[in-house]
């Protein structure tokens, strides 16, 4: 997703960049060697696309790409047409933060890390449902939100994402709010290919 910040809104994300100390100088074909430390840090790994923002002071911004992101309206209307149909909070996330949500109860969720076990879920590439009373929390930011049912997005076969349900509470899943879930990943998928 693209954006353009204002001056004041860049200044603000400027002053929260953390400086790391480390200098790198770009070789003759134009490269620059982005250190292990931040890409293992910021779960960069060999073919990790980055987009590459510019500022009229000259900084120079990498930031991971989202291709959920791209398809953000399309995202936006899934998860409020799941909500609105089912009552219960929706998500779609990229392969490590939440993206869109349903409605504004979970709007705080926007932009929000997953959890390393959510992470791992999407990576698996294959439908979550909760078992039990076994809880899979969505981010240690996110206020005791509960993954309850996740199913990948997958582009070209490369996992970009999910759709997933979540709750505070104990809810019980029936046939609807599972073919709508693996229905929105269907056509999310299918949105990002065309």
């Amino acid at each position: 997703m693209f954006q353009i910040l204002e001056l004041e809104e860049f200044e603000l994300v400027r002053s929260v960049m953390k400086a790391t100390g480390i200098v790198r100088r770009i070789d003759e074909l134009g490269r620059v060697v982005i250190p292990k430390e931040i890409r293992k840090t910021m779960h960069i790994k060999e073919g990790t696309p980055l987009e590459i923002y510019t500022s009229s002071n000259g900084d120079i911004i990498f930031r991971k790409y989202s291709p959920v992101g791209e398809a953000l309206q399309v995202a936006e209307d899934l998860c409020a047409t799941i909500t609105e149909t089912t009552g219960l909070a929706t998500i779609i996330t990229d392969t490590e933060t939440v993206v869109a949500a349903g409605d504004s109860g979970v709007d705080q969720l926007k932009e929000i890390a997953l959890s390393q076990e959510v992470v791992k879920i999407i990576e698996d590439g294959k439908l979550y449902e909760k078992e039990g009373d076994k809880e899979l929390l969505l981010s240690k930011w996110a206020d005791n939100w509960n993954v309850v049912m996740l199913c990948p997005v997958l582009v070209k076969g490369e996992l970009v994402g999910s759709v997933a349900i979540i709750a505070k509470e104990q809810v019980e899943l029936g046939i609807r709010e599972r073919v709508l879930v693996k229905a929105a990943a269907d056509i999310l998928s299918k949105q990002m290919n065309a």
